[in-house]
């Protein structure tokens, strides 16, 4: 499946970079249609309208207030995952760094008793 450039061009007046962002998204969200350059390769840049409408509902954000659906996610997750599989995954990449820490130590003191 070939890989494509989406760009949206949004010209904002705002007060800084961040609250240009912002605006923008605003934008996009209440858009009923949105526009994008869609580019395959260097020669071929095709725009493309999209109507909000065509979107899937799963695709969609959730109605409500965004603040209230933060508040619904334990605090001590990541990611939104449940705080086991928070858990079990920094065990993995614990036992992963300690496992390559030893890999290294062991390589270093081959090589250093090699040479002496």
């Amino acid at each position: 499946m070939p890989h494509y450039l989406v760009m949206h061009t949004s010209l904002v007046e705002a007060e800084n970079e961040e609250a240009a962002a912002r605006k923008a998204l605003l934008t996009i969200k209440e858009s009923k249609k949105i526009s994008f350059s869609v580019k395959f390769d260097e020669d071929s840049v095709r725009r493309v309208v999209v109507s909000t409408a065509d979107i899937p509902c799963d695709l969609r954000p959730l109605a409500g207030d965004p603040e209230k659906r933060e508040e619904e996610t334990p605090a001590d997750s990541i990611d939104g995952a449940p705080p086991e599989a928070s858990f079990h995954a920094f065990i993995d990449r614990t036992k992963f760094a300690i496992a390559l820490i030893l890999f290294i130590s062991g390589l270093c003191l081959g090589l250093a008793y090699r040479v002496a």
